[in-house]
């Protein structure tokens, strides 16, 4: 009769280690022993493990258990703040005809008597043709925007441009700035001491834009003559997604856009 000698309960067979920027440090050990004592102690495994997973299908079972565990620093150390991404999108939007740039030149007198012209030609029950309503002095871009008003058009497709960044922090201060300068108007160079230069073609794109996009009426006096009118960045409340291995992903987004600063101060 064949005697069969040995540790009948379960041991530790093997320890494995990997790392990742998203995940940081993860570690798996590997239990082996009888179905029973695999099942046994799954129930314990499972107060410290994050995931486990067992196998029964050979002679012996097995119970792997995975572990995250962030070892490059403590939640509070920005040393080990990592950027992600840069995004830079654009976004289609309702503006109003009134700040198109062929109307923006017209005073609110101009508009104004657009507006009451237009609202008499759609309520009169007169036969006459609508053009009779046109103030002979109108210049150009008033005539125009009687005719888009006639026909309930107070809007047309803009596109703003978003910058967004990305990344993954286990700092507690870099998530509290986060939250500095929300629903403020900041610049292109404000944006860069804050939160690190961007990437060389993505540097380039907002330069260009920037060149390229900026209205003429950027910079104007509001009728208070105190506020303006900037061509600035609007800094949106960011999203804190708690991730893993104390880590969390903080999405920030800046829309570049004409803004009063009645409704939006500038960031200083």
């Amino acid at each position: 009769m064949a005697e069969f000698r040995g540790y009948n309960g379960v041991t530790q067979t093997d320890q494995r280690f990997t790392w990742s920027k998203t995940d940081g440090w993860t570690s798996q050990v590997v239990y082996e022993g009888s179905r029973s004592h695999i099942l046994g102690i799954a129930g314990n495994v499972t107060n410290w493990a994050d995931e486990i997973s067992i196998d029964t299908s050979g002679p012996t079972a097995s119970l792997t258990a995975s572990v995250g565990r962030d070892v490059t620093g403590e939640a509070n150390d920005a040393s080990t703040d990592v950027t992600t991404t840069w995004d830079l999108n654009s976004n289609e939007v309702q503006a109003d005809l009134r700040m198109h740039p062929s109307a923006i030149g017209l005073s609110d007198t101009q508009i104004t008597a657009v507006e009451r012209a237009a609202n008499k030609a759609k309520a009169s029950s007169e036969t006459a043709a609508a053009s009779t309503f046109i103030d002979g002095s109108w210049n150009g871009d008033q005539k125009v925007l009687f005719w888009f008003f006639i026909r309930d058009q107070f809007n047309w497709l803009d596109f703003e441009f978003a910058l967004t960044k990305r990344e993954l922090v286990t700092s507690y201060y870099s998530i509290g700035v986060s939250m500095a300068g929300v629903g403020k108007l900041w610049t292109s160079d404000q944006i860069t001491a804050a939160e690190g230069a961007l990437p060389a073609a993505m540097a380039a794109s907002v330069l260009s834009i920037a060149n390229n996009t900026t209205p003429a009426y950027a910079n104007a006096n509001m009728a208070n003559n105190t506020d303006k009118w900037y061509y600035r960045w609007l800094k949106k409340a960011p999203n804190i997604t708690q991730t893993s291995n104390g880590k969390f992903e903080r999405t920030t987004e800046y829309w570049l856009g004409l803004w009063p600063t009645w409704l939006y101060p500038a960031y200083s």
